[in-house]
């Protein structure tokens, strides 16, 4: 099967920029560099990784299908789940957690995992919303302000009444985050939107686009200072999707599909390689960074070759 050499790429340094944003990477450098990185840069990932993930969901028409894909995704979470349970599955003081937080981390995923509990979400609503493409477009996009504005709140940035937003859960999750960012996948797989852009008007779209998310990420620095956590942006809407319609007109194509599975594998298994690092006393941010990528990488050799012989088919 031929993938697109550019989208495949572009996953990798995806996951490398999640890592980035974990290892909390230039936090002893420079405050300013850090913010404008890991919580401007970096937050493209996950937005863009939804909108690849739409964009070929497109192709599920069929019940049948959308079955296959859906056990696919189920089977690749409740591994993972299981996986990283030791880490979730007691509280700190080192009993198990109650039924209440038992279901509400086995519903919105442990740490990173919230990515792939958001895909099935993302998933499930594209699905229904298949032949209702206009309620589709207005519900995502009602829905990503939604979360925008959810986050602000909580980040302090302003306030609405007595609204008060007590975690991230709240608007970082599959109806505010991934579903919006998946469901614009599926258009632009739908629309085709991708074949109709090009010129120089693309371009000053692409260059006007970044600027007002640069503009986005310093002002909220001015406003909110430089301790604050921001998983999405206002700008992200129309930059990222701007992002993935460029990667997508590459017509570079390669037969392999090792590039995908090694950011899968970067991505899933880099906050136990994290952990190991940090136990080995390393506190550098830089340090950290190269060291968790390379046990990454060495990690994802095992997790790829483990699918290929073993019958654990949704490891990846």
């Amino acid at each position: 099967m031929k993938r697109n050499f550019a989208i495949e790429s572009a996953k990798v340094v995806l996951a490398l920029m999640v890592v980035g944003i974990h290892v909390d990477l230039f936090i002893d450098y420079d405050l300013y560099i850090n913010f404008i990185s890991v919580n401007g840069l970096f937050r493209i990932a996950v937005p863009l990784f939804f909108i690849i993930n739409g964009y070929y969901f497109f192709n599920i028409k069929s019940y049948p299908d959308f079955k296959v894909w859906l056990k696919r995704i189920l089977s690749l979470y409740i591994l993972w789940m299981t996986i990283y349970a030791y880490f979730w599955i007691r509280n700190h003081h080192g009993d198990l957690i109650s039924s209440y937080e038992f279901l509400k981390i086995l519903l919105i995923g442990y740490h990173h995992l919230w990515y792939i509990s958001g895909m099935i979400g993302a998933g499930v609503i594209s699905y229904l919303l298949r032949d209702r493409i206009k309620v589709g477009m207005a519900f995502s996009i009602s829905l990503f302000v939604i979360g925008v504005v959810l986050q602000y709140v909580y980040n302090g940035v302003f306030s609405i009444g007595q609204l008060n937003i007590e975690s991230n859960y709240y608007y970082r999750n599959f109806l505010f985050l991934a579903f919006p960012f998946f469901y614009i996948g599926y258009l632009i797989n739908n629309f085709n939107l991708h074949e109709k852009i090009s010129g120089f008007n693309f371009y000053l779209f692409i260059i006007v686009a970044l600027a007002t998310s640069i503009l986005e990420v310093v002002l909220l620095l001015k406003l909110g200072g430089s301790g604050l956590d921001y998983d999405v942006y206002f700008s992200l809407i129309v930059f990222v999707p701007i992002i993935f319609m460029t990667l997508l007109n590459s017509g570079r194509t390669i037969n392999s599909i090792y590039l995908s599975q090694i950011s899968t594998s970067i991505y899933l298994v880099h906050p136990i390689c994290l952990l190991i690092m940090k136990k080995l006393d390393v506190v550098n941010s830089l340090a950290l960074m190269v060291g968790t990528i390379s046990l990454s990488l060495v990690a994802s050799v095992f997790l790829i070759y483990i699918k290929r012989l073993s019958k654990i088919r949704f490891i990846l």
